[in-house]
């Protein structure tokens, strides 16, 4: 998560939620989280429908 967009929240350490994506686009100045998915299994994400308008 962005630093100070979400009060009193932290980053989950690596593996914690391995059901859990984060997607992202590549920019010159690196990659960015958009939106997040749930694995539903090894060809599907559930994500929401304005993640990918």
């Amino acid at each position: 998560a962005s630093v100070g967009r979400i009060i009193g929240g932290w980053d989950a350490p690596d593996h914690k939620y391995p059901y859990q994506v984060s997607l992202r686009y590549e920019l010159s100045g690196g990659d960015f989280h958009f939106c997040s998915g749930s694995i539903v299994n090894e060809y599907w994400i559930l994500t929401a429908g304005h993640c990918l308008e």
